[in-house]
């Protein structure tokens, strides 16, 4: 099979950021971008019943498991998800099957001629990254007559590009923590306000947040919109398809929301534990055992060294890259400890600056004195020495990055497979 316009597509959608305003316009410009594609595309929001989903961490393993408890009941959904991990066809799902390549540049090269429309009318709301992937999304559900559609939010909520949903079933928001913060603000209550903006007339609002002033900001939108407010309660414990120690604290806000749309349990238990995503403590090797993990802010990275305790190993050797604007101080303050060896590196994707690696180096050696660094420059260079260092009771982990970890995933998983197996 020949992906050349597939990848031809991806590269396309990747340059838009290099089409930029003289002076950077109000963030709900955002909005308003998707909001005039979906208009000229004709795409009736209506016909569909919305889960719209946000949060700091969680809200993917939310999505796919609230996917498949609606497929696992008969019902027809499609989902998009932010970010993919290792090509873009992996943010768009049927079904069982993400969206093909093949379909995926039809309807790119269908946007494509609205895209130009919209720049000679007014070239401020030509539409965003966001704003396209939305409305490829949005016209494949509308092709394969989905009756829900759960969307993960890419940023934020009040000024995300799929905020556009005037009426959604359910508003989900997972929890509140520090990511972001240059653009939706330094205070967790600037966060929780920026993400409370999905919360819409009619829906029923749910959350896994504890924090009771963050809780009161979510009631208080909601009873401003005349929406309705869940509590979940209960400790019920899951049979979890995927590793993670908040997993099972997913798997009862999804449980919730099969509960409200009046799922049959048994679709949902079958739902939740079928669900596996990629890079979510993902493990593809063992001896040595060899896990994945996309966690890039303090919150998830909390998680995945809480997680590293349901694993039996002597060594523990991380292959870590972190993105620039992230909390690096308080992420290897997290991490550094568990570690013997790390070899610290970057992403491959040029869109997105790193933390400096020097700094990297500093901060593990500062936070435990005991282990040993290396940095290595070629992300794959780096996999290769850990594997090489890595005896057969020792774990290789691969976190600090979507990016990194998505891309060294195709050690295990090519892209060509992925793209061969959604043709």
């Amino acid at each position: 099979m020949n992906f050349t316009a597939y990848l031809r597509a991806v590269h396309f959608l990747e340059s838009l950021g290099n089409i930029r305003d003289k002076k950077p316009l109000a963030s709900n410009w955002t909005v308003k971008k998707s909001e005039r594609l979906v208009r000229e595309l004709k795409i009736n929001l209506n016909q569909f019943k919305f889960i719209h989903v946000a949060g700091t961490s969680g809200k993917g393993s939310v999505t796919a498991m609230t996917h498949n408890i609606l497929t696992s009941s008969g019902r027809r959904v499609g989902s998009l998800y932010s970010p993919h991990t290792t090509t873009m066809i992996e943010r768009i799902k049927v079904g069982e099957k993400h969206i093909s390549p093949d379909d995926f540049v039809r309807l790119l090269n269908q946007i494509k001629l609205i895209w130009e429309k919209i720049y000679w009318q007014d070239k401020k709301l030509r539409p965003t990254f966001g704003a396209m992937i939305l409305a490829i999304a949005l016209l494949y559900f509308q092709e394969k007559k989905c009756e829900y559609v759960v969307l993960e939010a890419f940023v934020g909520g009040e000024n995300d590009a799929t905020n556009i949903i005037k009426r959604p079933k359910v508003t989900v928001i997972t929890n509140i923590g520090l990511d972001h913060t240059k653009t939706l603000g330094k205070t967790l209550v600037e966060i929780a306000r920026a993400k409370a903006g999905i919360i819409k007339r009619g829906a029923i609002v749910v959350t896994t947040e504890k924090n009771k002033r963050l809780v009161k900001i979510f009631e208080e939108r909601a009873q401003k919109m005349g929406a309705r407010f869940v509590s979940i309660t209960g400790q019920e414990i899951f049979r979890l398809g995927m590793n993670g120690s908040r997993q099972n604290g997913n798997a009862k806000l999804v449980a919730k929301i099969g509960e409200l749309l009046k799922i049959e349990p048994a679709a949902i238990h079958k739902g939740i534990e079928k669900t596996t995503l990629p890079c979510r403590m993902e493990i593809m090797a063992r001896q040595p055992l060899v896990i994945l993990d996309g966690a890039h802010n303090p919150d998830k990275i909390k998680s995945t060294a809480e997680s590293l305790k349901n694993f039996s190993y002597r060594k523990l050797v991380l292959v870590f890259a972190l993105n620039e604007n992230k909390d690096e101080k308080k992420i290897v303050k997290m991490m550094a400890p568990a570690v013997d060896k790390v070899f610290i590196t970057r992403h491959l994707n040029g869109s997105r600056a790193c933390v400096d690696l020097k700094l990297l180096y500093n901060l593990f050696l500062i936070n435990n004195r005991k282990l040993k660094a290396e940095i290595k420059i070629d992300p794959w260079a780096a996999l290769e020495s850990a594997l090489k260092e890595a005896g057969k009771d020792d774990l290789v982990l691969i976190t600090g990055s979507f990016f990194l970890a998505g891309e060294l995933r195709k050690r295990w998983i090519s892209e060509e497979k992925i793209l061969r197996d959604n043709s």
